[in-house]
């Protein structure tokens, strides 16, 4: 997609050097799969390089191409509460609701960094109690001197803490409740306005839930934008094949035990620029930068696609995927400015497939270039705008992939 403004855009979509003339890299040789998988790597750590996970052999990258909504099913809260507390750079996160059977009690829905599943505290407790009183955010600088505090003993060292109102069909149904106990973390506005979006991403994950029910209902969405997207412009559908054919490769590499969150990042690599159906598309078209407030709503597009995606069931991990992929590693990204390894690790893998591919396509403003002069300007900002380490596996896998075939200039364009 356009940047809204060159210093947060990266230089390899804009302003990229000249090609070079050097001979392309020679393809390595597959490696083996191992007989014995390593053991399994958390979420938002890559794999060190290392100990490199060789390369995926043919047979599994054909294996990639099958529908990654099969099998999906139900959003897991756990793994959602996880993610957020990753974003926000604190060690203990819950979603509080109200218990079906006794509206004046909270249970736990979904936590991650404590185990409170299957107790139960009145709903003036803890920050969630002054959110459910006050029906808006909430921040504690002093959590240990709240007079009744949810957790006990497990959210003793708790420091700053935070909640926001989880709205479910309209109605106040719990909140969700983060905590920080590095004493050095202290949540400002910015904090609280992106736990506002995070709860609204929960509560639509409330609303739908997915499950194997609606396997269809979601196929038939997801193919309905998909379809939108690539009437759009000419080059749509080749760039966001590129998109999701490397990136589904690079997740193979760094996600190599997480099935979930790689079948997410292929639908979020598909459905990334989602957003962009709110924004006109004849200014994406021209060539040139973009003017003045196209910028701004261009900047608009992760938050409109998260939106979007959110209200399709069991896709919220996919949503929050999309919401952070415009995040850059020094912090200089959109929406939130997210920095370094509060970014989600698959939209951190999305971001850096998406410009590759941004390069070897083409757009209206940017003439196609080289893979290896898109690998080389990944290269270049590996370290400010992406994560070093995934430009490095990208560096091994783009000589891999099929190179892209010469842009085809329609009668429309030609006139």
């Amino acid at each position: 997609a356009h940047a809204p403004a060159a210093e947060h855009a990266p230089a390899a979509e804009h302003a990229p050097p000249a090609e070079s003339a050097a001979s392309p890299t020679p393809e390595p040789a597959l490696a083996p799969e191992p007989s014995t998988p390593p053991a399994p790597t958390p979420i938002d750590v890559a794999v060190p390089l290392s100990q490199p996970t060789p390369l995926p052999a043919a047979d599994r990258f054909t294996r990639r191409r099958r529908d990654p909504i099969a099998g999906l099913g139900a959003i897991d809260l756990d793994r959602l509460a996880g993610m957020i507390g990753d974003v926000l750079a604190v060690e203990l996160c819950a979603i509080l609701m109200r218990a079906p059977d006794d509206p004046s009690s909270l249970i736990v829905a979904g936590e991650a960094g404590v185990s409170l599943r299957g107790k139960r505290w009145p709903t003036e407790a803890g920050v969630a109690g002054m959110v459910l009183s006050r029906v808006e955010p909430v921040i504690i600088s002093d959590y240990a001197g709240l007079r009744s505090r949810i957790g006990d003993d497990q959210t003793a060292g708790v420091g700053t803490a935070a909640a926001a109102p989880l709205m479910v069909h309209r109605a106040l149904r719990g909140a969700l409740s983060v905590g920080a106990t590095n004493p050095d973390r202290h949540f400002g506005l910015s904090d609280l306005e992106l736990l506002g979006s995070l709860a609204e991403l929960v509560a639509t994950a409330l609303t739908h839930p997915g499950g194997p029910e609606s396997e269809e209902s979601v196929r038939a969405q997801v193919e309905g934008l998909g379809a939108a997207m690539d009437a759009r412009e000419p080059d749509a559908r080749r760039r966001t094949a590129a998109v999701s054919a490397i990136a589904a490769r690079i997740g193979d590499r760094l996600l190599p035990h997480d099935e979930r969150t790689r079948a997410e990042l292929v639908l979020a690599a598909r459905l990334h620029n989602v957003g962009m159906l709110r924004v006109p598309s004849a200014p994406l078209l021209r060539p040139g930068p973009l003017e003045g407030g196209q910028g701004r709503l261009v900047a608009e597009h992760p938050g409109w696609g998260c939106d979007l995606l959110a209200e399709i069931p069991g896709l919220q991990g996919v949503a929050a995927i999309v919401r952070f992929h415009q995040e850059r590693w020094d912090g200089s990204g959109y929406p939130h400015g997210l920095a370094g390894r509060r970014i989600p690790l698959a939209s951190r893998i999305l971001g850096a497939s998406e410009a590759w591919a941004a390069m070897t396509i083409g757009r209206a403003h940017a003439p196609a270039r080289s893979p290896e002069h898109a690998v080389a300007e990944l290269q270049r900002v590996a370290g400010t705008h992406f994560d070093p380490e995934v430009i490095e596996v990208l560096t091994a896998i783009s000589p891999t992939m099929p190179r892209p075939l010469p842009r085809v200039q329609s009668r429309q364009q030609s006139v």
